[in-house]
């Protein structure tokens, strides 16, 4: 009835998997675990390999990294039942009837989304403040908002989706780097008539990456927004019509030579232990220029 995909990538799993396994049992549904490690490091295949050795799932480890989206394709394909719950590996399990959740609402509709939450205190890493703040004023958002506008908060770190569609339309295997197959793979559904409807049934997201690591994401995850909006795969999100108004403005350079002017005092917000939004916003809409100015040179 339900196959559970977790794509692993450097984390341990084994608590997940360990609360993943009671919740299923507990239910009386059919079920399978599937896990696939995309290369991580042998630290965390030796620690992660633990779960294969005392619970009835399948765990492979690939020998190449294939990327976020190959991975979520492969997992799939591998999967028999016909529908798919699929969780990232850096995932806490929040509620006690989370599984239970998602199968009352199964048959509601094709596409099902959990959210994410952070936890309600600050990290005491004053490095990771960045993320945490991005996270809880940006991310974090109840049901009935992102019901709003489904395709705009959809995020595949947890959500339940029918395997034909997967098939049918396949994460966006054209993005190499990291970030945006989310809004690729809405987009594309949404275009298709499907409905996905938000569920008030988060996961905490608990994994935090310091500002620095951060702020690289962001960067490489925009180059795959650049080629998603180039190609016309991904039109409306508050990023792009910030860029189109640029555009249309006549604007773009002279935003581009504000930013570097003015870079210093921006990395000094995001750095610190009140980063603001409203200047990450300006760091994305930046590297996002630089990115399409790029593509559109090669």
């Amino acid at each position: 009835m339900l196959s559970v995909l977790i794509p692993i990538y450097n984390h341990n799993v084994n608590r997940l998997i360990e609360e993943l396994y009671q919740q299923l049992e507990e239910s009386s549904k059919a079920y399978e675990i599937i896990c696939i490690d995309d290369c991580s490091t042998r630290y965390y295949q030796k620690i992660n390999r633990h779960i294969q050795s005392t619970l009835n799932l399948t765990y492979i480890e690939l020998e190449k990294n294939i990327g976020r989206a190959k991975i979520r394709n492969l997992l799939a394909k591998k999967a028999k039942y016909d529908k798919l719950l699929y969780l990232d590996s850096d995932s806490k399990i929040k509620r006690k009837l989370f599984i239970k959740t998602y199968l009352d609402y199964l048959y509601e509709a094709q596409v099902l989304n959990g959210g994410r939450v952070y936890t309600s205190r600050r990290p005491t890493n004053l490095e990771k403040i960045l993320h945490y703040s991005y996270g809880t004023k940006r991310e974090s958002k109840p049901p009935n908002l992102r019901n709003k506008k489904p395709g705009l908060y959809f995020h595949t770190n947890n959500f339940a989706i029918d395997k034909q569609l997967v098939i049918k339309h396949p994460f966006d295997e054209s993005l190499k780097g990291y970030g945006y197959e989310d809004l690729a793979m809405a987009a594309a559904l949404q275009k298709k008539g499907v409905k996905i409807l938000h569920l008030d049934n988060p996961i905490i997201h608990k994994d935090l990456d310091k500002a620095e690591d951060f702020l690289a994401k962001i960067e490489e995850s925009l180059i795959s927004l650049a080629h998603l909006y180039l190609n016309k795969k991904i039109k409306n999100t508050p990023l792009l019509k910030m860029y189109r108004l640029l555009v249309k403005s006549h604007m773009k350079d002279q935003y581009i030579s504000f930013y570097n002017r003015y870079e210093s005092w921006i990395m000094k917000s995001l750095r610190s232990t009140r980063p603001s939004m409203k200047k990450l916003d300006m760091f994305k809409l930046y590297h996002f220029c630089i990115a399409i100015d790029s593509l559109d040179e090669e």
